[in-house]
């Protein structure tokens, strides 16, 4: 969802970014991760705050992609 509405938005000359938050599951090898979207710093259609889930930020890539890491739980 999160990519179809970035990809729309950003046609139509507003630059949304897309963050992609990544994190280990319960200690194990699994992962679980989610997606969202800011617009100037602010939280685009999204419940709740997720870099409470993902409060690392890695990098932001040339793409606008915003890439976060969680903690393990």
């Amino acid at each position: 969802r999160a990519y179809i509405i970035a990809s729309v938005l950003r046609k139509w000359g507003i630059f949304i970014v897309m963050n992609v938050g990544l994190k280990r599951k319960n200690g194990k090898d699994k992962i679980s991760g989610h997606c969202w979207l800011t617009y100037n710093e602010e939280f685009f259609a999204e419940d709740g705050n997720p870099n409470k889930q993902y409060p690392k930020e890695l990098v932001m890539g040339a793409n606008g992609v915003r890439y976060w890491i969680g903690l393990d739980k």
